[in-house]
């Protein structure tokens, strides 16, 4: 179903080639990261890659896109791929749009991780620490109203999540663990259904809320570990889920919420709810200049609602009782550039994940940026005398890396 979708938009493209309605661009650029721990658990010490986009969009009675995702490993062969992130038609009239085709969809309000936010799996094989999506297949009616909207998406295909090869220093398990993914309950082509409702109050504050109910395969996955054979089986499973995102704004000030029941049909996986909350504060000209800083705090928790079941060790929750605490300093100079810093904090277990990334503009079309990332999992072995936290599994790292990207 996938492939002859995107077969039919491709051949819809080459017809329009010369239309004037028709903008191309793109960025390529060469990415590296060296791991600066000792203890990496006989894995390459380092990552690089040549990795780009190329970015086609139509805009006349209907607007449409193209993105392609492309990179090349010089020694993961996994790493090497082109890939369709989005191949989206939109279809605009008055008070209602269409959209169908690959598709990315952003839901959420916090800054590190959104819980609701269930339409597109992480692009893991590309960096697992970053927010890069998977496109899927779907289809969306959208209907406006005077300040809100209502929409209904559908998602038609689960995306396969491919991992880099056991000597990468993504590959989270031991090198000799074998990975069955995506086996599904009944089937991959089962859609998905998300019915969404978003609107926004204003007075003395702006109130921008949303609830969503989604049915169909749950975003997080159903994992099982056989120390027989040394296999990690991770499978999809129904459930219904009810979700809230919503942020309030009021005199310099953003407070956050996201959560969301979920009502599991897998008799293996319980009941759960997921929330975040989280704060934003704003300084204008700290240094008396024209640059900005903003505060960020946020929480996570994740409860089952029954405890003889799979925890959230088994499946993998890396916020189930954490706290982010960040920041982001604007320069507002000729190149954009930014300072961002962050600490997640697992309050359970003990561990912690600091960040710090710096960008800039080199020109109006090179952008330089360098980030650092230390992660300290816990010193607890076999929490739950089955499963690990993911942190111990990927160990400790301290990863610098560099990457320069040139836009077209």
């Amino acid at each position: 179903m996938r492939v002859m979708a995107l077969i039919f938009i491709a051949i819809f493209y080459s017809n329009l080639l010369s239309n004037e309605h028709i903008d191309f661009n793109g960025a390529v650029g060469t990415f590296y990261q060296q791991n600066l721990s000792s203890n990496s658990r006989n894995k390459d010490k380092n990552i690089s890659d040549i990795r780009g986009e190329f970015l086609i969009k139509y805009d006349d009675e209907y607007k449409s896109i193209i993105d392609i995702d492309y990179l090349y490993d010089p020694k993961d062969t996994n790493r090497r791929y082109i890939y369709i992130k989005e191949a989206k038609v939109n279809l605009s009239y008055d008070d209602y749009d269409i959209n169908f085709g690959q598709m990315i969809e952003f839901w959420g309000a916090l800054e590190v991780y959104n819980i609701t936010d269930t339409f597109n799996p992480s692009m893991i094989i590309k960096d697992p620490l970053s927010k890069e999506k998977l496109g899927n297949l779907g289809a969306e009616y959208i209907r406006y109203f005077d300040d809100s909207e209502l929409s209904f998406t559908l998602k038609f295909l689960e995306s396969k999540v491919d991992f880099p090869y056991s000597n990468s220093i993504y590959y989270f398990f031991p090198k000799d663990t074998h990975l069955k993914t995506d086996l599904t309950q009944i089937s991959l082509y089962r859609p998905t259904l998300f019915m969404k409702y978003n609107a926004t109050y204003e007075d003395d504050f702006t109130f921008d809320y949303a609830f969503m109910i989604q049915n169909g395969y749950d975003f997080q996955k159903k994992t099982y570990f056989d120390s027989t054979i040394n296999t990690l089986n991770t499978s999809l499973y129904y459930a219904t889920k009810i979700s809230t995102f919503d942020t309030l704004m009021y005199d310099g000030w953003l407070v956050k919420l996201e959560s969301s029941l979920t009502y599991s049909e897998d008799l293996d996986i319980s009941h759960y709810l997921h929330s975040g909350l989280g704060v934003e504060y704003g300084y204008d000209s700290i240094f008396g200049g024209d640059n900005s800083l903003i505060l960020i705090g946020e929480y996570y928790r994740y409860i089952q609602l029954s405890h003889s079941l799979l925890n959230e060790l088994d499946l993998f929750q890396i916020y189930q009782n954490d706290i982010f605490i960040g920041g982001r300093f604007a320069f507002n100079d000729v190149g954009d550039s930014s300072l961002t810093l962050g600490m997640l904090i697992d309050v359970e277990y003990t561990e912690s994940l600091a960040t710090i990334v710096y960008s800039t503009r080199l020109n109006d079309e090179s952008k330089l940026i360098l980030k650092a990332v230390s992660i300290n999992p816990s010193k607890i072995s076999n929490i739950s005398q089955q499963r690990d936290t993911l942190f111990r599994y990927l160990g400790s790292l301290n990863i610098f890396s560099f990457e320069l990207k040139y836009s077209y």
